[in-house]
């Protein structure tokens, strides 16, 4: 009885885990277009800066710089900022989770569980 609840337990954390990656896999391709669109649209909204820019003698990385800098502070603070959020909201749910319903999560709780 109890190896058969160990099979039974066993699959349902291996369509847990297949889940969980699927879900992980789309959300980086869903992540990977939006940024694709931003970058492009700043793009294209600064497109006669950059091209006077080049015009003026400025190099490549210096245009990079000016045009996307003002983004990469907010970006990298965003980051850290949904970092500790999703630290927190993993640490809640996964209490919430083993102590009200007694099920069983196949995933650590680190660092690197956000990233």
């Amino acid at each position: 009885m109890i190896a058969l609840q160990k099979l039974l337990a066993q699959a349902g954390l291996g369509i847990l885990n297949d889940s969980l990656l699927i879900l992980q896999t789309l959300n980086g391709m869903i992540i990977f277009i939006i940024l694709a669109v931003i970058t492009s649209s700043v793009i294209d909204e600064a497109s006669q800066i950059i091209l006077t820019m080049r015009a003026l003698g400025y190099k490549p990385r210096q245009v990079n710089f000016i045009i996307i800098g003002n983004y990469v502070f907010g970006v990298l603070l965003m980051f850290l900022l949904a970092y500790v959020i999703s630290l927190l909201v993993w640490y809640f749910a996964i209490d919430i989770i083993l102590h009200q319903f007694k099920f069983v999560i196949n995933l650590p709780l680190n660092w690197q569980t956000p990233v």
